[in-house]
């Protein structure tokens, strides 16, 4: 985390570019719109079944939702 804003100024000067202000780490990039998304936008909204046991419920926030995009893609690439 403390090394978060150093590699966000780092990226951000090495594109050269137009980037948001807010940081990276917080945006994701839609590559068919062409423009940064606030990751908390892609948070699926949490409706837990009643009578769920506690150790079981999951609930997805910006960082659960960060996370399994990154899997998802990195494991997409080997099929």
């Amino acid at each position: 985390e403390k090394g978060r804003p150093l590699f966000d100024d780092f990226l951000k000067k090495l594109a050269n570019k137009v980037i948001p202000k807010q940081s990276l780490f917080d945006l994701a990039f839609d590559l068919e719109v062409g423009r940064w998304n606030p990751w908390e936008d892609q948070i699926a909204e949490f409706n837990p079944p009643p009578g769920l046991e506690f150790n079981k419920i999951f609930v997805p926030t910006i960082d659960t939702t960060r996370y399994s995009w990154l899997v998802q893609h990195f494991l997409s690439m080997n099929q």
